[in-house]
C-alpha cells in the first residue's frame, strides 16, 4: 500500500510541473515587441531642426525665452525682443544698469 501511494505521489509530481506552466501560459496576455526605433521617443537635443527654436535674450532683463514667446518691441528695426509686455513698455535697459 505504501508503495502504491508513493508511486501515485511520484507520478502526479512528475505531472503537475509541465500541466501547471502550460495553464499559465494560457493565462498570460501575450508578451509586448520591443519597439522599433522609429518608435521610440527620441531626447529633446535629438529632434529635427525644424522643431528648434531660437533662444532670444529679452532687451529689458536679459531672460532668455524662445523667440516665438518674445514680445516685438516699439521699434522692429532694431530686433528688440522683451519678455513681457511690462518690459516692453519699459524699454530696453542700458548695459551700466545691468
Amino acid at each position: 500500500m505504501t508503495k502504491f501511494l508513493l508511486l501515485a505521489l511520484l507520478i502526479f509530481a512528475v505531472l503537475w510541473g509541465p500541466l501547471s506552466r502550460l495553464r499559465g501560459s494560457k493565462n498570460k496576455a501575450p508578451e509586448a515587441k520591443p519597439p522599433t526605433p522609429s518608435q521610440t521617443p527620441r531626447p529633446a537635443a535629438q529632434q529635427d531642426d525644424a522643431q528648434a527654436q531660437d533662444i532670444v535674450p529679452c532687451a529689458h532683463c536679459g531672460v532668455h525665452l524662445p523667440r516665438n514667446d518674445a514680445l516685438a518691441g516699439p521699434e522692429h528695426g532694431r530686433g528688440q525682443l522683451f519678455c513681457s509686455a511690462e518690459h516692453r513698455r519699459l524699454g530696453p535697459r542700458s548695459d551700466a544698469a545691468r
